[in-house]
C-alpha cells in the first residue's frame, strides 16, 4: 500500500515538474524513500524465508527423530514380548518340576 502511495506521489510530482510547478528535490526524496522501502521489504522477506527454511529443517529433523523413536519402540516391544514368553516358559518348567 505504501509503495503504491509513493508511486502515485512520484507520478504527480513528475507531472507537476513537467509543467514547472515544483522543484526536483521532492522527486529525489521520493526516489530515496522508494529505494529504502524496497530494501527494507526485501530484507524482511529474506529474513522470513530464512526463518521458514529453519523451521522446515527443524520439522524435518523432528520427523526423522520421531520415526527413529517409533522404530526403537517397536524393537523394544518385540524384545519385551520375547522376554515375557521366555519367562513364561521358565515358569512353566519350574512348576512342572515342582509337581
Amino acid at each position: 500500500m505504501m509503495n503504491y502511495l509513493l508511486l502515485i506521489g512520484f507520478t504527480v510530482l513528475i507531472t507537476l515538474e513537467i509543467f514547472d510547478r515544483v522543484s526536483i528535490r521532492p522527486l529525489v526524496k521520493i526516489m530515496e524513500d522508494l529505494r529504502a522501502f524496497d530494501d527494507d521489504l526485501l530484507e524482511r522477506l529474506e529474513r522470513a524465508l530464512i526463518d521458514y527454511a529453519r523451521e522446515r529443517r527443524a520439522h524435518a529433523d523432528a520427523e526423522e527423530e520421531l520415526v527413529t523413536l517409533r522404530n526403537d519402540l517397536s524393537k523394544l516391544k518385540a524384545e519385551r514380548e520375547q522376554l515375557q514368553s521366555e519367562l513364561l516358559e521358565q515358569l512353566e518348567k519350574r512348576t512342572e518340576e515342582g509337581e
